[in-house]
């Protein structure tokens, strides 16, 4: 970009980065020169949590390069809220703005973008409050995991004409970049069939620091987000990728990444037939969502995509087509 540029022109213009690459690549803080104190890039982090935490560190990596920083952030649980402030600090020398509602952090008229990383149930809910708060979003995959949900952002981030990125990893990959670049050329001939295995051996999503969280420090009916009321449950709250009602687990958490990359190097966009299968045949700790899962996939162009996935062994991973 030549000349002069706002800040605010500058987000449009831009998306908001994935993490690492993306960041410094192709998204929010892509840029072929230095911007001046006056554009400095003003951003608020929603859901300073694991995912969260990591997130931050990706964007700190490369915020001085690209004149950006974080200066607010905002979550339900007071923990989650403090250790994303404290980050801040550590990083800046100032405490940001922190917020427990997203809706106030929204409000802030200098605040140039989000970075949301809750729990997936409220990505799409949240993401459509953003973009009609006239803030650009990157925002954690899955986008939604509800159809109307995921329409209902869709059209508000259409009519807005903010900037959105959705966080799918692989796409700032550039052995995966290189591998559609290879397919497209048409080396590999007629494709019939692309595999994907993706194994881990351990009880997914359990975590040991489930004690932390008290009901009073945090707000429950705000987290269930129009979901069906129930009693607090500190393991709802913080396992919720176990559980069905909040998650489908393996397809949700980890084909949604897989399935794009089929995607990516095929050139299709949806199936015309699915079947799948799986079941907890080894963590029977309570999840409602299996430890093992497989699915296959027909495509309209003529070809078979398999998705396979078992926390029972690591078993190795692989794409091949």
């Amino acid at each position: 970009m030549s000349g002069k540029i706002s800040r605010r022109e500058f987000m449009q213009k831009t998306a908001v980065g994935a993490a690492g690459l993306a960041f410094a690549g192709s998204g929010i803080l892509s840029s072929s020169r230095a911007f001046g104190a006056n554009d400095r890039m003003s951003i608020g982090m929603v859901g300073p949590g694991q995912r969260g935490r990591s997130l931050m560190g990706d964007f700190h990596s490369v915020a001085e390069k690209m004149n950006a920083e974080i200066t607010a952030v905002c979550d339900i649980w007071t923990m989650n809220r403090d250790r994303g402030a404290k980050m801040v600090q550590d990083w800046w020398g100032k405490e940001p703005r922190k917020f427990r509602n997203l809706e106030d952090m929204l409000a802030l008229d200098d605040l140039d973008g989000v970075i949301i990383a809750t729990a997936d149930f409220q990505h799409a809910k949240m993401l459509a409050q953003a973009v009609k708060a006239g803030k650009d979003v990157y925002c954690e995959k899955p986008m939604a995991n509800d159809l109307k949900d995921a329409s209902n952002a869709l059209k508000s981030v259409l009519d807005t004409g903010q900037v959105v990125q959705i966080g799918t990893q692989r796409r700032s990959d550039g052995m995966h970049a290189a591998a559609a670049e290879l397919v497209k050329s048409g080396a590999l001939g007629t494709i019939c069939k692309v595999d994907v295995t993706w194994n881990y051996y351990g009880a997914r999503w359990k975590r040991d620091d489930v004690n932390e969280v008290k009901e009073q420090d945090t707000d429950w009916k705000r987290f269930l987000m129009g979901k069906k009321y129930r009693p607090w449950d500190p393991h709802q709250y913080m396992e919720w990728r176990i559980f069905r009602d909040f998650s489908s687990g393996i397809p949700d958490q980890w084909m949604s990444h897989m399935i794009d990359v089929v995607h990516w190097l095929t050139g299709e966009q949806f199936p015309k037939s699915v079947v799948a299968h799986g079941g907890t045949y080894v963590w029977k700790d309570g999840r409602e969502n299996g430890d093992t899962f497989q699915a296959l996939l027909e495509y309209p162009k003529g070809f078979l995509a398999s998705y396979s996935t078992t926390f029972g062994n690591d078993a190795g991973n692989s794409t091949k087509i």
